[in-house]
């Protein structure tokens, strides 16, 4: 890193605390909608009966947030049935989506060699599920509203 970097990245170290926290409030946004409108715990249990299995047609899952733990959400991922189809009606209601893990690190030809490349693993049942949310600074309430109505849209 040269001395311009170093100082650009000095001046953006005192706006991070604030940038966390519109990530963590659009995220509780996020949470707090998406529970309501698909009729879901506050707060899942990863590890629980249901976790593992495959999505259901329409059923939305998030991930347990872990009491006295403050994440950064630099991603909102979401497990879905149907992915590629919700994807696609996100898009077509101005949405953006993306898939940030499209081939599972076990899978990777770098690991072709390994010997569990081909082993089964709990994550191959939710390669196809996985979906970021738009999220960031630029996600207002008002449009978090709009993706969360899109996403129930595009799941029945």
């Amino acid at each position: 890193m040269d001395t311009i970097q170093a100082a650009v990245l000095q001046v953006k170290l005192g706006y991070l605390d604030s940038w966390l926290k519109i990530r963590r409030e659009a995220a509780d946004t996020y949470r707090r909608l998406i529970t309501d409108s698909f009729g879901l715990s506050a707060n899942p249990q990863q590890g629980s009966a249901d976790w593992p299995s495959p999505c259901a047609p329409g059923e939305v899952r998030l991930s347990r947030v872990v009491d006295h733990t403050r994440h950064a959400n630099h991603l909102f991922v979401i497990r879905v049935a149907g992915r590629d189809r919700v994807r696609q009606a996100l898009a077509e209601a101005g949405v953006a989506s993306g898939i940030h893990y499209p081939v599972l690190l076990p899978r990777l030809d770098a690991y072709a060699r390994h010997p569990q490349h081909d082993a089964p693993f709990r994550c191959d049942d939710w390669a196809g599920e996985l979906l970021s949310l738009p999220i960031g600074d630029h996600m207002t309430g008002r449009r978090i509203v709009q993706v969360v109505e899109a996403l129930v849209k595009a799941t029945s």
